[in-house]
């Protein structure tokens, strides 16, 4: 299982969702925790499409800071436990072929 962590800084600019589609078809993980998204859950739903197969949790940033997304592709059994505007808790459970 691969985790990609990010700290996106913002992903208001067209070239930002572009960078970060990139990083995710070359390095295709399969869970994703994106912070500082400085998005909406309404707008993370609409970027979530071009973002490929994943499933996500999202918490609203507040005004022009924060902002977290939890990202899953569907083979991952992802439990949110709970959420604030710092924090999402949430347990894993992915069996795979290539259990390592």
């Amino acid at each position: 299982m691969s985790i990609l962590c990010f700290n996106c800084r913002g992903l208001g600019e067209p070239q930002a969702v572009a960078n970060l589609c990139g990083i995710l078809r070359r390095l295709s993980p399969n869970v994703v925790f994106l912070s500082d998204t400085k998005r909406s859950k309404l707008e993370m739903e609409g970027i979530l499409h071009q973002l490929g197969d994943y499933v996500g949790a999202f918490v609203n940033a507040r005004g022009r800071s924060g902002g977290l997304t939890l990202l899953r592709e569907q083979t991952v059994d992802l439990q949110v436990l709970s959420c604030s505007s710092n924090h999402i808790d949430a347990t894993v459970r992915w069996e795979g072929k290539n259990d390592t």
